[in-house]
Formats: C-alpha cells, structure tokens, sequence
C-alpha cells in the first residue's frame, strides 16, 4: 500500500487522515479484485457488497477533500504493484477504472439528493426547535430511496450537532424486510 498511501498523501490538502487513507487503499485493492472476477455493483448478492465498498471508499475521498473522480485514479497505482502477480489485473483495468468511474458518478447524483433531503430536515427540526434528532423514518427513506449509507446520515447528523433515531429506522427495516 506504501505508492498508494503515498500517493493520496500527496493529493490531500487535509490534515493526515490515516485512517481514511487506509480505506482507500484497501477498497481499491478489494474493489478492483472484485471487478477483475466480473462482479459489478448492484443491489444485491456480490455486486451489493463491491457498491458498498467503493461508496465507503468515496466518503474517505470526501472527508480528504479529494476530487470526485480520485478513488478511480488509484487504480493504475494499484495495479502497478500487484499487476505482475495477478495478470488479470492489468487485463482488467480498463474495466476496473470505468466501473469505479460509473459507481461514483451514480453515488454523486445519490449523495446529492440525499443532502438536499437531510439539510432540509435539519433546517426544519431547527426552526421548529425541535429535540435535535433526525427522525427514523427520514434515515430510512435517505436509506431506501437514495442509497444514503446510515453511518453517513449518522456523521453528518453528528456533524450538526444531531443524533438519529436508529430504533425506528431499525423497526422500518424489519418491516420492510
């Protein structure tokens, strides 16, 4: 990991976040093994396991203040380092870099909507002074609707000052279940 820890490092204008640089440079690792066996994001099995590692991965990207596309440059980086061993790496790259590319575009658009709806309802629940919790059942729509990791609500919500109602979003998952 040393050339992509190094590499990130490099590109971040934060204080070092190790802990985020080291998400980054596993789900690079974890993600492009994934895509190099012809498993893709989706919402299900497999491929819902790769969305969540590479929209893990772009949360770390956000909190460096990286730019959108950043998680897929480290691909080559990675390959460089690991291609010899595993040729069906460097076979692959392309088709790695892309699916990363188009995750993230997607998970963009998602994230976009998803502030929109969580600002709103901060804003409200502020000028309705309101006890300062996120209600479950708008961590489960930004959930269900928009792909809105929880830990994600959770963290912004902290961010603000906030906690979330993760029993009821915890009841609407059973029933939706």
């Amino acid at each position: 990991f040393k050339e992509i820890l190094e590499f990130i490092d490099s590109h971040t204008k934060e204080k070092k976040n190790i802990s985020s640089m080291n998400v980054l440079a596993d789900h690079i690792r974890s993600s492009s093994f994934l895509i190099s066996e012809n498993i893709f994001p989706a919402n299900e099995g497999r491929g819902y396991v790769l969305r969540r590692i590479i929209r893990r991965a772009l949360l770390h990207t956000k909190k460096l203040n990286l730019p959108d596309n950043f998680f897929s440059k480290l691909v080559p980086i990675f390959i460089s380092t690991m291609g010899s061993q595993f040729p069906e790496l460097e076979n692959n790259s392309s088709k790695i870099k892309k699916s990363i590319d188009d995750e993230s575009e997607k998970f963009n658009e998602t994230l976009s909507h998803g502030l929109e709806l969580l600002e709103k309802n901060i804003k409200d629940i502020e000028n309705k002074g309101l006890e300062k919790v996120i209600p479950g059942d708008i961590v489960f729509q930004l959930y269900d609707t928009y792909g809105f990791p929880v830990d994600l609500t959770s963290s912004m919500a902290s961010d603000n000052n906030f906690k979330i109602d993760l029993e009821n979003f915890n009841d609407l998952m059973s029933e939706q279940k």
